[in-house]
């Protein structure tokens, strides 16, 4: 999975972390740690987003002002769901699986 960092002033902008069956956002974070020590130092300042339209938003021109438009935090407790046959990875969201795509957004607080 790509995880890039829509933030300005950000040193690391995207990096590549597996998911696996049922991560949850708090292994995910965990896991960016451990593989960019000097860019993600706390997992607790990780914040991962999923694209409302996982196909076409993240082909869009960002808006550095409106940082959040046609994006989704994933709560901390979400699970993720692999699936190897199809290539895609979903949550489960009130009640229905939203597919995440192949890109996610992560952002950083200070």
């Amino acid at each position: 999975m790509n995880l890039m960092n829509p933030q300005a002033f950000r040193g690391l902008l995207e990096m590549a972390i597996p998911i696996y069956e049922g991560d949850t956002s708090v292994k995910i974070a965990a896991r960016m740690t451990r593989a960019e020590r000097s860019k993600v130092k706390d997992a607790s300042s990780v914040t991962l987003l999923r694209y409302e339209d996982p196909e076409a938003d993240w082909r869009k021109i960002p808006d550095m002002t409106k940082i959040m438009d046609g994006k989704v935090e994933i709560e901390p407790n979400q699970a993720f769901h692999v699936d190897t046959a199809a290539g895609k990875v979903s949550i489960f969201v009130k009640g229905s699986n939203v597919d995440v795509g192949t890109r996610m957004l992560y952002m950083l607080r200070d």
